[in-house]
C-alpha cells in the first residue's frame, strides 16, 4: 500500500538532474555535434563476471581513409557520466620543453606482426 504522496514534479526534475541521465545526453549531442557517430546506454557482457554491464555513452569517428594505400583511422571513445554533489578535483602540471615537443614517431606501434585479435570486447550490435 502506498502512504505517501506521489513526487511533485520539481522533486522528479531535481531527481532526474541527481541521476546523471541529463548529463549522458548532453555528453552525447556534445559528441554528435563534432560529427561522432553516437549510442548511449549501451549494454555488454562482462566476461570476467559474466554479467551484463552498461556503458553511459560510445562515440565513434572515422577520421582518415586512404583507399590507395589500405589505411583507414577511427576514434572511439566510451564514457562514464558520474553526477556528483561532491566536487572533482583535477590535478595537473605546465608542460614543459619536452611533453610540448614530443617526436610523433614515439606513439607508432612498436610490434611489427600482431597476434590474432581477441574476442571483441565491446559487442557492435549495441
Amino acid at each position: 500500500m502506498y502512504t505517501k504522496n506521489p513526487p511533485t514534479e520539481q522533486e522528479i526534475i531535481e531527481a532526474i538532474k541527481k541521476s546523471g541521465y541529463l548529463m549522458k545526453q548532453e555528453v552525447g549531442t556534445i559528441f554528435e555535434s563534432l560529427g561522432f557517430t553516437v549510442k548511449t546506454n549501451c549494454a555488454y557482457e562482462d566476461i570476467d563476471e559474466n554479467k551484463s554491464r552498461e556503458f553511459d555513452v560510445w562515440a565513434g569517428k572515422e577520421i582518415v581513409r586512404n583507399e590507395k594505400a589500405g589505411v583507414a583511422l577511427f576514434v572511439e571513445f566510451i564514457c562514464e557520466c558520474k553526477n556528483n554533489e561532491n566536487p572533482f578535483i583535477f590535478l595537473g602540471r605546465t608542460k614543459n620543453r619536452v611533453d610540448n615537443n614530443a617526436n610523433p614517431q614515439e606513439y607508432i606501434f612498436p610490434i611489427a606482426e600482431y597476434q590474432e585479435p581477441v574476442k571483441e570486447a565491446i559487442p557492435r550490435h549495441c
